[in-house]
């Protein structure tokens, strides 16, 4: 994406805090965090993952923001096992 659209993107969402409609999920959550993640850290993940009910959590040992790039069998691994369980 272009700087022009990413400013436009951050200007409209600065204010936004969905954080008191986490409780109110009702469905299947998976809230995953690299270690080294300096743009969501694992403590705020965590936070996340505590406010949602019955939500897994999952901590990617090697990554930072990217797991999926960083530390794909892994990845792939723990999303698969999230989307096909009972």
């Amino acid at each position: 994406s272009s700087p022009q659209v990413s400013a436009a993107v951050q200007k409209a969402t600065r204010r936004l805090d969905f954080t008191a409609e986490l409780p109110k999920f009702k469905f299947p959550a998976l809230v995953i965090t690299g270690r080294y993640d300096m743009n969501v850290t694992p403590v705020t993940a965590w936070n996340i993952y505590k406010t949602i009910p019955g939500a897994k959590f999952v901590v990617f040992e090697k990554s930072g923001h990217l797991p999926a790039y960083e530390e794909p069998d892994k990845y792939v691994q723990v999303v698969d096992e999230f989307l096909n369980q009972p």
